[in-house]
């Protein structure tokens, strides 16, 4: 799963994080997009927002909402 630097998929890659891997998650505080975005992962069409996390190597970025639960496991700060 690709960590962006804006939540869009023409958002800047900074790492990427591997399927089962924990992340940070500051969706309490609110860093949450606006909009949504429709994006096929893996042959299946989502609608989803993304989610500012925390890369368990200290990265900050945006993750697809699609991705948390069903690649990756994120816990809120």
């Amino acid at each position: 799963v690709r960590v962006r630097e804006t939540p869009s998929l023409q958002g800047k890659v900074i790492t990427t994080a591997q399927t089962g891997e924990k992340m940070q998650a500051y969706s309490d505080m609110g860093d949450v997009s606006e909009g949504s975005e429709a994006v096929v992962l893996r042959g299946v069409r989502y609608t989803a927002h993304w989610y500012k996390v925390i890369t368990p190597g200290g990265h900050e970025g945006w993750i697809y909402g699609a991705a948390i639960g069903r690649y990756l496991t994120a816990t809120r700060v």
